[in-house]
């Protein structure tokens, strides 16, 4: 078991603010910093108006892991959108036009996919991976067991516990692989709608360098807006300029929901991690912990979330699922941008 310090780092790529006495991670030359923090800096948190919430629940489990996560959205926003804006940018736009004017489909795909497995996904891996460990460490660190079987003894999380930094690994691991396919899907998913839309050489080439990155879903309502100007008599040229426009929004919208997402995701998994070394180390009964799901109780509440809690009145172990309308789920996120959190009791 290790000791309290007054403070740990764990570097990474990205980019945030230090301060000792509140959660924040700072911008540095190494990057992604973590700090262990005084328990001052806990209370400031859960006192503290958490961002994308118009009203924050009374659980103080639910506030800190917030805090937590909001530290980290901005830097980690800031890494995704370099990262697809990276991309974008690499693609060579002499041979794009030359595999376009050949009608070379499958070709411009593979050129394409080429720049991304080169160019983005390394950046990508790098960015998220860092982020995720910092952040669930950190989060780990944070939280506070429900009880412990040793009174009077001060518990601190170990971060260099291998089995914990596995779990982390492994999860970051899931999510780059998922991000990369969602990717690779839509970078097929665009090209093709290019090829097919009917329009000149010039805006296809611009097309595909523009939307490269965006997510099919969003590719595929691209496709539908470009077909609704045309249905409106739009100008060529105006059509590129309001797609352009549409597509650096949209861009943005991913990398945003991407950080949203995986920092609410990692304050999860550091907080369950926290738990499971608390247990290994016999501090923790395990077989009297429950978890119970936490929404957020505003207008935004999606029908997903809000009937989690009454699914599962009388909580979950440690190793169980959350019954949803959507099947088991072992903890939040429900779903991208989710803002649920979970607190825990010992009966």
């Amino acid at each position: 078991m290790e000791m309290a310090s007054s403070r740990s780092d764990v570097t990474a790529q990205g980019y945030t603010q230090e301060d000792n006495t509140v959660v924040g991670m700072g911008a540095t030359v190494e990057g992604w910093r973590m700090f262990v923090f005084p328990a001052i800096a806990s209370r400031k948190l859960t006192k503290a108006k958490a961002r994308f919430v118009e009203e924050t629940p009374n659980d103080p489990s639910w506030r800190l892991l917030h805090r937590l996560a909001d530290a980290a959205f901005l830097p980690l926003r800031l890494a995704m959108r370099r990262v697809f804006e990276s991309f974008r940018d690499a693609v060579p736009r002499m041979l794009l036009a030359e595999h376009v004017m050949s009608g070379l489909q499958e070709g411009t795909v593979r050129m394409v996919e080429n720049v991304w497995q080169a160019a983005g996904l390394p950046a990508l891996a790098e960015a998220l991976r860092s982020a995720i460990q910092a952040l669930a460490l950190q989060a780990a660190q944070a939280t506070a067991l429900p009880a412990v079987t040793k009174q009077d003894i001060v518990v601190v999380f170990d971060v260099a516990d291998p089995e914990a930094l596995a779990a982390i690994e492994q999860y970051a691991g899931t999510r780059i692989v998922a991000i990369d396919a969602t990717t690779r899907e839509a970078i097929r998913d665009i090209i093709t709608q290019a090829f097919t839309s009917g329009q000149s050489l010039t805006g296809q080439i611009a097309d595909i360098a523009q939307l490269v990155g965006l997510t099919p879903t969003q590719a595929a309502a691209m496709a539908r807006f470009r077909e609704g100007l045309q249905a409106s008599g739009i100008s060529g040229k105006r059509i590129q300029e309001l797609i352009a426009q549409r597509a650096k929004a949209w861009h943005l919208q991913r990398a945003e929901t991407i950080a949203r997402t995986e920092t609410i995701n990692s304050v999860m998994l550091g907080q369950e991690e926290r738990w499971k070394q608390a247990a290994r180390d016999g501090l923790l009964d395990v077989t009297r912990l429950r978890r119970f799901w936490v929404v957020t109780p505003d207008d935004r509440l999606c029908p997903v979330c809000a009937t989690i809690p009454g699914m599962n009145l009388q909580g979950v172990a440690l190793e169980e699922p959350f019954q949803t309308s959507r099947g088991p789920i072992q903890r939040p996120t429900a779903h991208p941008s989710c803002r649920c959190a979970l607190n825990s009791r010992i009966i």
